[in-house]
């Protein structure tokens, strides 16, 4: 008896780690995410569609219209249906929603309904950036296929985003250099389709992470044969040639981030059926002993 409920034990539990290493393998494509700006439809780089997603918990539901005011977007995007629904069982939310820039307010719509939620401010930059981009420094080649580090660098000022090659962080005057090499490449990204992301190691190159001041890190690696900056993502990439490279310090360009272990080795899964068949062994027999003893 112990024996087959400690094998349906073993079964269950490796079950569970096929089911678990499966979910982690599979990747889930990120929304669209599609903004109206002054009559353009604006499809959002892969990049800042992912970072957009990212958020742990979901938007705060308003019980009243909060009053808005101000310009509003048409943001439309399937993250506004799991982000402003309450139940499975409660009607879809539609996909183009109001989104107002004062206030992070979006106005969604529910089944013929308004449905008020509040974005968080990572997200608001994200918006508002593409906004701002496309209101005050058009750019009718970048129109509908933006680039993420593009659209970032060119809203937001040098000395407010800080550069990090590996754990090095660039000083004021390094990243200042920096910029002044890559500026005109970052006007001309080249889009892969499909995604190929960078496969890295301390011999090809390394990684440069650019922090914007809302505190969103954006990951890239250079690699220094083929002379390209490539988003982590692998959907975005630059031709920098060397100019990366001759304004980064010597002792920063050798520095790489490497993929941390996984969390614990496999035989740990072994570890841990033996361990769960050998207690419900024990309780079974102590089980059995209390009723012999009764």
């Amino acid at each position: 008896m112990i024996l087959s409920l400690g094998s349906l034990f073993l079964s269950a539990l490796l079950l569970t780690a096929a089911a678990t290493s499966g979910a982690v393998a599979a990747q889930v494509p990120a929304p669209t995410i599609e903004i109206d700006v002054e009559g353009v439809r604006i499809a959002l780089a892969p990049a800042d569609v992912d970072a957009f997603q990212r958020r742990v918990n979901q938007p705060p539901l308003l019980d009243e219209p909060p009053g808005a005011t101000g310009p509003s977007y048409t943001v439309t995007t399937a993250y506004w249906d799991p982000a402003a629904r309450e139940d499975e069982d409660d009607p879809p939310v539609d996909p183009a929603a109001e989104y107002f820039p004062a206030g992070g307010f979006v106005r969604a719509s529910q089944d013929g309904e308004d449905v008020w939620i509040v974005i968080d401010l990572r997200q608001r930059a994200i918006l508002d950036r593409y906004i701002s981009y496309y209101t005050e420094h058009p750019r009718p080649e970048l129109e509908l296929h933006p680039a993420a580090l593009s659209i970032a660098k060119a809203t937001t000022p040098d000395e407010l985003i800080s550069i990090e090659v590996g754990d090095r962080r660039l000083t004021a005057d390094e990243a200042r250099l920096f910029w002044e090499a890559m500026n005109p490449r970052l006007k001309r990204p080249v889009f892969l389709d499909p995604p190929r992301p960078p496969i890295a190691s301390p011999s090809t190159g390394y990684w440069v992470t650019f922090t914007l001041p809302e505190g969103r890190a954006m990951l890239y690696f250079h690699d220094t044969a083929a002379g390209t900056l490539t988003d982590a993502l692998g959907t975005e990439s630059y031709d920098i040639g060397d100019a990366g490279s001759n304004r980064i310090p010597e002792n920063a360009s050798v520095l790489l981030i490497e993929d941390d272990d996984p969390a614990g080795s496999p035989l740990w899964w072994l570890v841990a059926a033996g361990g769960g068949v050998a207690l419900l062994g024990l309780a079974l027999w102590l089980q059995r002993s209390g009723r012999v003893q009764r």
